[in-house]
């Protein structure tokens, strides 16, 4: 169940309806543990769980927990709010005594959205293209790797077959597992388009619906812990590392954008299509950083053709250079940022990620949107 309404406020500091409906669910739902999730500003998704009894107090006021322990998360006392509208059954956990997920702002002791949270600023980044007449939906491919365990459970290197593209059983072994995730995620109300077998042993791929940006970036959160939790109970290992096996394909996080523009469906004869792309490839050696954070993601980037990094196919923006370890808000507001921006780049495409690290340390586009504490993620 994924709630994706819009909220109704009440004046005078009164609960929004929302936030009465997930109460309600809570209560008539057997729901006993409420996971408030969010995002590190490396990409991993992170959480606690609180009880039912604490769940109002949350929408209020907040959970406090301890930033010091998170990478650019300066020290001061923040907060986890709950976002109704992201509620989700966890369908793999006991159906007596639930589980349920929110995703949470990052908030100060007054409700003030704290600077380091990615979701946020994605957001202000969603807001900052409506003022400019742009409207975006977002559609995600996502590789992977699945991998053997040995006898105590842990992943080996050893890839779960050495099937190669659109192979079917018994060359490809994880057929079931693809669609024990697909039926999952669309428990979750993530709808699932397409699955086969990618070209590297035990690579796999699913497609899924596209969504606004927020929706789309949840999902991919959503996603890869059902992956990988598919992968476990099947006694296998997920990886999306972006070259897990140095002779085989890398893995790739692929963003697929519709660009609406002054209420206008932007396709590839358009002019504006074809500028946003644009700036997006000059803007790209200073995003690198962001979208490739292992030295192991340019070695995959360094064999794709640079001219087919971003592409227009029709209707969509396709852009090939991020891999699943990024922070995909974060990627995906670098993206936009970039094609709204009509300054221009003289950037090389960095090679390596300590090149893309100098570049993103100089870049005054990326500190025109982001704090300093999350460039120095970036940048050192």
């Amino acid at each position: 169940m994924f709630f994706y309404v819009e909220c109704f406020f009440h004046l005078g500091g009164f609960m929004r309806e929302t936030e009465r409906e997930v109460l309600r669910f809570v209560e008539e739902n057997d729901v006993k543990f409420i996971r408030l999730a969010f995002s590190d500003l490396e990409g991993t998704q992170k959480n606690m769980s609180i009880m039912p009894c604490e769940l109002e107090k949350a929408f209020s006021k907040g959970i406090p927990f301890d930033t010091s322990k998170f990478q650019g998360f300066f020290h001061k006392k923040a907060f986890l709010r709950p976002i109704a509208n992201t509620l989700s059954l966890l369908p793999w956990r006991p159906q007596s005594g639930r589980v349920i997920r929110l995703y949470c702002d990052i908030v100060d002791e007054n409700g003030r959205h704290m600077e380091y949270d990615s979701r946020e600023i994605l957001s202000q980044t969603i807001e900052k293209g409506k003022k400019k007449g742009y409207e975006f939906q977002i559609g995600v491919e996502c590789e992977f790797y699945l991998f053997k365990n040995d006898a105590y459970g842990h992943e080996t290197t050893e890839p779960i077959d050495h099937g190669s593209y659109f192979d079917i059983a018994p060359l490809d072994q994880a057929e079931n597992i693809r669609r024990d995730i697909c039926l999952t995620l669309e428990k979750m109300s993530i709808q699932p388009l397409s699955s086969h077998h990618e070209a590297g042993w035990g690579q796999n791929e699913i497609v899924f619906a596209e969504n606004e940006p927020l929706c789309a970036c949840d999902n991919i959160m959503t996603y890869k812990s059902v992956v990988a939790t598919m992968a476990s109970l099947s006694g296998y290992s997920a990886s999306f590392h972006p070259l897990p096996i140095k002779d085989q394909p890398g893995s790739g996080l692929h963003f697929r954008i519709a660009i609406q523009k002054n209420d206008v469906l932007l396709d590839e004869h358009d002019e504006a299509m074809k500028q946003f792309k644009e700036r997006i490839q000059k803007r790209l050696p200073e995003i690198c950083a962001i979208l490739d954070t292992k030295e192991e993601s340019y070695e995959r980037v360094n064999r794709l053709d640079p001219k087919r990094l971003i592409e227009i196919d029709k209707e969509w923006l396709i852009v090939h250079s991020a891999d699943s370890l990024c922070n995909p808000y974060l990627a995906l507001a670098c993206m936009l940022e970039a094609g709204m921006c009509e300054e221009t780049s003289c950037e090389k495409l960095p090679t390596n990620l300590e090149k893309a690290r100098k570049i993103a340390q100089h870049s005054s586009f990326l500190s025109s949107f982001l704090n300093e504490n999350i460039l120095k993620v970036y940048s050192q």
